[in-house]
């Protein structure tokens, strides 16, 4: 069981992403998080990816390959170790896992809701997770409310195991998101019962603006409040501007972003 340094509560942070700085998730999570002792913080992560920070030492891993072999046959996942820099004990990515990733990228909805069933399922019956939690016993558990089904469903295993307080971070605007296709709108409809309950059940939540914390307070009644990413602004760097100006965009145009940049 890890002891609070300096009376830092014991953090938990459930991520889809592996946390590495160079995703945005990973790269809010380093802002955030950078000072907190690396002993008092643990992330349970929901994809076969590689960790690259210099903030957490110690994780769990799940990702689908567990989950189809637990669906099937039961299957133990396992907590694994990582230095800043080093990802020696992440498996390598197979050739069924790469056509896998390939699929989920074009993202139909018939896939994401079987995925949500091998998750349901597959997840119930994965040992080893809560030997983690227990070893390490978080107080306080923190996720960024994510935009799939499945990732809610361990938060609240999690919690339940743990009894750890919850505080939830929104980041993008995914309950009011209406897809046209049929399975889709299932999906959505879906997904926006998880969102409420999981800021229900949040004992402290965050907006990442305030349109949205103003938005989620209205719908759900529970109080939300502002935060941004840390800078430093004491020495700005100097750098010559040149008009027009231009910005390059490189993260995805999911829920319609592509409006936004348009405008």
């Amino acid at each position: 069981m890890a002891d609070n340094n300096n009376n830092y509560p014991n953090l938990l942070i459930i991520s889809i992403n592996a946390w590495s700085d160079r995703n945005s998730t990973g790269n809010t999570l380093s802002n955030h998080f950078g000072e907190w002792p690396s002993e008092n913080i643990a992330n349970v992560f929901l994809r076969n990816e590689e960790i690259e920070n210099s903030v957490c030492h110690k994780y769990f891993r799940i990702y689908e390959k567990d989950i189809f072999s637990s669906f099937f046959r039961g299957k133990s996942s396992k907590e694994i170790y990582s230095n800043p820099g080093l990802n020696d004990n992440l498996s390598n990515e197979t050739k069924s896992e790469y056509i896998y990733d390939r699929i989920k990228k074009i993202r139909p909805y018939t896939i994401l809701l079987l995925r949500e069933l091998f998750w349901w399922i597959g997840f119930r019956k994965l040992s080893g997770l809560d030997e983690f939690l227990l070893d390490f016993n978080p107080q306080v558990i923190h996720i960024h409310c994510p935009h799939l089904i499945y990732p809610h469903r361990v938060l609240y295993h999690c919690q339940k195991v743990t009894r750890a307080k919850v505080v939830l971070y929104c980041v993008d605007e995914n309950y009011t998101y209406k897809s046209k296709n049929p399975f889709g709108a299932l999906y959505q409809l879906m997904l926006r019962k998880h969102i409420l309950k999981t800021i229900k059940h949040a004992d402290k939540n965050y907006g990442i603006t305030p349109e949205l914390c103003e938005y989620y307070t209205e719908i759900s009644n529970k109080n939300f409040e502002l935060l941004y990413k840390g800078a430093d602004v004491t020495k700005p760097s100097e750098r010559s501007v040149t008009f027009p100006l231009q910005i390059i965009y490189a993260g995805n145009l999911q829920y319609d972003r592509w409006k936004t940049l348009a405008l």
